[in-house]
């Protein structure tokens, strides 16, 4: 089985831990072994990028052409967006929660209004 490490995030908060390991995404209760959520909904997929939005309620994750919008609290789908050519392999959130940015391996890099995706849903 496929256990490499291709991505993690903090929370704001310092309270939860994303990992991406082996294809899944799990949310981890911060400094302990206690898994609060486990993303098996996306099969095994290769996540290269995690962000928390700074309200710890979204988690977007990046993987090879998608970003994916996880409600924290349920890691229900919000949204899937694509626009990028290959990997996804950054993504980050502004400090007020309007917009957030991913970073690509075709070389560009894409800023989103957070609220305009989540009207358009």
């Amino acid at each position: 089985s496929n256990t490499d490490v291709t991505a993690l995030a903090s929370s704001p908060d310092n309270t939860l831990l994303a990992t991406a390991v082996g294809g899944r995404v799990v949310l981890w209760k911060f400094g302990t072994d206690e898994l609060i959520l486990s993303y098996p909904e996306f099969g095994r997929l290769s996540c290269h990028a995690l962000a928390f939005s700074n309200d710890n309620k979204i988690l977007a994750i990046g993987d090879s052409l998608n970003i994916r919008l996880i409600e924290v609290d349920t890691g229900n789908l919000i949204t899937t967006v694509s626009k990028h050519n290959n990997w996804v392999k950054a993504l980050t959130f502004s400090d007020d929660g309007k917009i957030f940015a991913s970073g690509s391996q075709d070389g560009t890099i894409l800023v989103w209004d957070l609220h305009k995706i989540m009207r358009s849903q």
